[in-house]
């Protein structure tokens, strides 16, 4: 996904918002993957959490995938960072002692948000 400068400084998006915008990106590419995928064929998604989407900015120059969040937090540890990523994308929650819930609450943010945006925010 281009354009994430955009997002960060021009519309000045709030974290949450930039999170779902990036979402329904997401599950609209799958759409249209899907609906001209030929029947009974192989089913083709994206997606951050498999690899095949990148955020990034073309005019600053900076992209990233989750992989590479996940290789940073976890040191490149391979057990780790496989699990870590699936916590980068969706219902994850960290709350401020780096406790992780599937479940949004007081004192928690989304794991994408807080370990990822509020890393590449201005």
């Amino acid at each position: 996904m281009n354009k994430m400068d955009r997002a960060l400084l021009e519309l000045q998006l709030d974290q949450d918002t930039m999170y779902d915008t990036f979402r329904k990106i997401d599950a609209n590419i799958d759409a249209i993957i899907t609906s001209y995928g030929a029947a009974g064929g192989p089913e083709r998604m994206v997606g951050p959490v498999e690899g095949t989407v990148g955020f990034g900015s073309g005019l600053l120059g900076w992209a990233f995938s989750l992989k590479q969040f996940a290789d940073t937090y976890t040191k490149k540890d391979k057990a780790k960072c496989d699990k870590y990523i699936q916590k980068l994308w969706g219902d994850h929650f960290i709350d401020g002692q780096g406790k992780w819930s599937k479940q949004a609450g007081e004192g928690r943010t989304r794991g994408f948000c807080k370990l990822i945006l509020d890393q590449t925010g201005p």
